[in-house]
């Protein structure tokens, strides 16, 4: 006579935890990140003195100005973007801003 075997079935309970297999973003970087300090600072003025006030801030530029001071080139959107909204901000008390329509030139 033959043996009857008996299959057992076990539901598979499968655990991950939050956020396994998912990529991480990296952090997005904002202006108030940037590095501190005296030679950061002398580098962000050194960016008004050389910037063409009548023109957005080119991406090439900026990668240029980071690379020779030091800085990663991860800075460029944020950097480009942030002198770009200072050249839009309407200065107090006046009627124009710092952008090409106000320039005169």
């Amino acid at each position: 006579m033959a043996t009857a075997r008996r299959r057992i079935y076990c539901p598979v309970l499968t655990l991950t935890p939050p956020g396994w297999g998912e990529v991480a973003e990296e952090p997005q970087l904002t202006p108030h990140q940037f590095p501190r300090g005296a030679s950061p600072g002398t580098f962000l003025h050194g960016l008004f003195e050389d910037l063409d006030f009548t023109q957005p801030v080119p991406a090439d530029w900026m990668v240029e100005k980071l690379r020779s001071g030091g800085f990663a080139e991860q800075w460029t959107p944020v950097l480009t973007q942030w002198l770009d909204d200072v050249l839009r901000t309407p200065l107090p008390g006046r009627r124009y801003r710092a952008e090409p329509a106000h320039c005169g030139g």
